[in-house]
């Protein structure tokens, strides 16, 4: 995972719960069997070209060009990954409804 979505993670948990509670849910996930991967500025210009051509987010853009350069599937039920899986860019585990 990114520390760009991490961070994402954090702020979306405490604008809805405050962020003893965002605190909180981080804490968790880094004690979780989940590699967090810094962002190297080769990265930042790849995740802005996705930006550029699809209707994702900053954050998504860097989740997305993760998966593609690690070769794994992204776990997700946002559907605005869906034009990236179907280009061929990236995989997805679908855990949406």
């Amino acid at each position: 995972m990114s520390r760009i979505n991490l961070g994402e993670i954090f702020y979306i948990t405490a604008k809805g719960f405050g962020e003893d509670a965002a605190r909180f849910l981080v804490e968790q996930m880094l004690l979780m069997n989940i590699q967090m991967v810094s962002v190297a500025d080769s990265h930042i210009e790849s995740a802005a070209r996705l930006k550029a051509r699809y209707r994702i987010s900053y954050a998504d853009a860097f989740a997305a060009d993760l998966a593609n350069r690690t070769n794994a599937p992204l776990v997700t039920g946002d559907p605005d990954f869906r034009a990236l899986a179907q280009d061929g860019w990236i995989s997805l585990h679908w855990i949406g409804a």
